[in-house]
């Protein structure tokens, strides 16, 4: 595995398939874009798990709930989940991720009827 990778970035490449479990093993990972991929499945609880600053996943087809896991990703700055199959409720423990005092700046998700947010930074 690639336990150095800090850096993912597959923006535009029509990937498929879903965030295989394995990448728990990326343990330097900070940067995940993979927008504007037909990419499908649940996002992963395991991304909880790893030192990630930025995520980017809109226009993807990713489906499920936010995993309550990624409020464990204290130094979690950008998170773009916007366009996507996701549903539910932004976990409050994402949304703690956000305020005074912390590094989170952006929190940007679908807020509409199947996906609601009521602590993003930018709603579409």
């Amino acid at each position: 595995m690639l336990t150095k990778l800090e850096w993912l970035q597959f923006d535009s490449n029509a990937l498929q398939g879903s965030i295989p479990d394995e990448w728990a093993g990326l343990k330097s990972l900070h940067t995940l874009k993979m927008a504007h991929n037909p990419i499908t499945g649940p996002l992963p609880s395991i991304l909880g798990t790893l030192p990630l600053t930025h995520i980017s996943l809109q226009d993807t087809h990713i489906t499920g709930h936010v995993p309550t896991q990624l409020g464990e990703l204290t130094t979690l700055q950008d998170v773009h989940l916007q366009m996507t199959q996701l549903t539910g409720t932004m976990p409050v423990q994402v949304c703690d991720l956000l305020g005074d005092g912390k590094v989170m700046q952006t929190l940007a998700a679908d807020c509409k009827e199947e996906m609601v947010c009521e602590c993003c930074t930018v709603c579409y």
